[in-house]
């Protein structure tokens, strides 16, 4: 279980890993996608990625977003993942 914290604005890329995962949002807004599903949540909402199926999202408004993660089976590689992916900003449309 990790405690995942993303500052407005924030993106994490679409990925996928063989674990499940399931997350609960504890505070500000997120356009989450899971497989071909997308939508906005905040807090209290929660989602499940089925393993090896994509997912990912981006912080939305100006606060930042703050979820728990569990993966099952439980795992350690998802720490390196997280330091690597830190924070990257969301995409803009060029305008």
């Amino acid at each position: 279980m990790i405690r995942a914290v993303y500052p407005p604005g924030a993106s994490y890329e679409m990925h996928k890993h063989p674990h499940e995962q399931f997350s609960l949002l504890l505070s500000g807004r997120l356009r989450l996608t899971v497989g071909d599903e997308t939508r906005e949540i905040g807090p209290g909402d929660g989602w499940y990625a089925p393993g090896d199926v994509s997912h990912g999202g981006v912080v939305l408004g100006d606060e930042e977003a703050v979820f728990i993660d569990i993966y099952s089976p439980a795992t350690t590689w998802i720490f390196g993942q997280l330091e690597s992916a830190r924070h990257i900003p969301a995409r803009r449309s060029p305008t």
